[in-house]
């Protein structure tokens, strides 16, 4: 087995900088709230996982949030 001696850094992603990150913190309550008006009848009820999974990513990053718990 070969090792490298090159040295790798974590560089830590700035996630709160991207765009998608943005959009969503900036607006998704406002799409939660207005859903049913705009959406429903075209798409269907409002499913809860996606509040779960938006709100698991706006955290994400967060070190206030805690880390390394992927499993909620």
């Amino acid at each position: 087995m070969e090792y490298s001696s090159e040295v790798k850094i974590d560089r830590r992603r700035k996630r709160q900088e991207s765009s998608l990150w943005k959009l969503l913190d900036h607006h998704f309550l406002e799409f939660e709230e207005r859903y049913d008006d705009l959406f429903q009848q075209k798409y269907d009820f409002y499913r809860p996982v996606i509040s779960h999974v938006v709100r698991k990513y706006l955290e994400c990053g967060d070190l206030r949030e805690g880390f390394g718990d992927y499993a909620r």
